[in-house]
């Protein structure tokens, strides 16, 4: 076992030389307004969830324009920074755009003891793998993705970084927001996917007919009995849908195929 203030003054070192890596590695990092955050969430919102249902405790996040200005943190060594859902992941905006200044005033999550209890050390691959991430908690927000809830930080001097539970009004950031048309059609058009999806995904429970199955039975072939578009599940895949196509094999058993679409 190692010494704990020690453990804990390598791990502070480590996160500060992994993040000056990290920022000055970068030609430069997309810096969404808030508003626009919030909608890229509900795009992206199932593989936040898919990375940390995979127990990732840090993720740098990508959007069309290159590496964004927020990241997937598991912040187990906090616990529930959900009161709401009672879970510990979350995507931390960063609105401070000197993303290397003050670094001594900010506080870096997931919280040490995260790692201590995982007994990752600071040296390793796993670590810089898993950086955490500097917070100021004056300027930015923390987002829950299983509530879809935006939220602000608030620092106490006992208890150091909290994880602020009051909810964040987005009627009336989108309201003042500059690019509120442009929101407005893309929610518009969020909502119609949503609704295609569903009826997609009723193609899913059609069962394969007689003839289907006799027919898979004499060619020695699998049958296609449908097949529909779903949000991709593999989080590492640049893709926002699959194509699943459901077969009737030659024994009568269903068999699934999955497809990116890029």
């Amino acid at each position: 076992m190692y010494n704990n203030n020690d453990y804990f003054k390598r791990i502070e070192k480590r996160s500060e030389e992994l993040w000056e890596n990290f920022i000055t590695s970068k030609c430069f990092i997309t810096k969404l307004p808030l508003e626009l955050f919030w909608l890229e969430m509900q795009q992206e919102r199932n593989k936040i969830l898919d990375a940390l249902n995979n127990r990732v405790l840090s993720k740098p996040m990508m959007n069309l324009m290159g590496t964004a200005n927020y990241f997937i943190v598991n912040d187990l060594g906090y616990g529930e920074v959900c009161e709401k859902c009672h879970n510990s992941g979350s995507v931390i905006y960063l609105s401070d755009s000197n993303y290397l200044s003050g670094l001594e005033e900010k506080i870096f999550i997931p919280y040490f003891k995260t790692y201590y209890a995982l007994n990752i050390q600071p040296e390793s691959a796993t670590f810089a793998e898993n950086f955490p991430i500097p917070v100021n908690y004056k300027t930015d927000y923390w987002y829950c993705p299983y509530c879809n809830e935006l939220h602000k930080f608030k620092y106490d001097e006992e208890l150091g970084l909290l994880y602020d539970q009051e909810v964040v009004d987005i009627k009336k950031l989108l309201e003042s927001s500059e690019h509120k048309d442009f929101i407005c059609d893309i929610l518009k058009l969020h909502l119609l996917m949503e609704n295609n999806l569903k009826r997609e995904q009723e193609k899913s429970k059609i069962t394969p007919t007689l003839k289907q199955i006799s027919q898979a039975k004499k060619t020695n072939k699998p049958v296609l009995i449908s097949k529909w578009m779903e949000k991709c599940n593999d989080p590492d895949e640049e893709c926002s849908w699959d194509i699943v196509y459901k077969y009737v094999l030659t024994n009568g058993k269903i068999k699934f195929e999955r497809t990116h679409t890029y």
